[in-house]
């Protein structure tokens, strides 16, 4: 998937719900920021009890001695929250 692509497929999560308060959370992993992998992901309120997560990352880079890291990673989940979500 290119970065055109995955910035279509985000875009178009942002419209399938409203954003308001309390019901989109937006998610980073700092563990991932420290091995030089860009993140992010959403957490949108479904219903009082019900949550949807998506995440993802990406990571291509080259370091000068060779070495690489190239990874994809997406990461949906369903939540299920038993007081109430967030």
């Amino acid at each position: 998937m290119n970065k055109f692509g995955l910035l279509l497929i985000i875009m178009l999560c942002l419209t399938l719900t409203p954003l308001r308060s309390q019901h989109v959370s937006l998610k980073s992993n700092l563990l991932y920021w420290a091995t030089t992998t860009p993140n992010m992901g959403f957490e949108f309120r479904l219903s009082d009890h019900v949550s949807l997560d998506a995440w993802g990352a990406y990571n291509a880079w080259v370091f000068n001695n060779g070495m690489s890291l190239k990874h994809y990673l997406a990461q949906p989940e369903v939540r299920y929250w038993p007081c109430q979500t967030f």
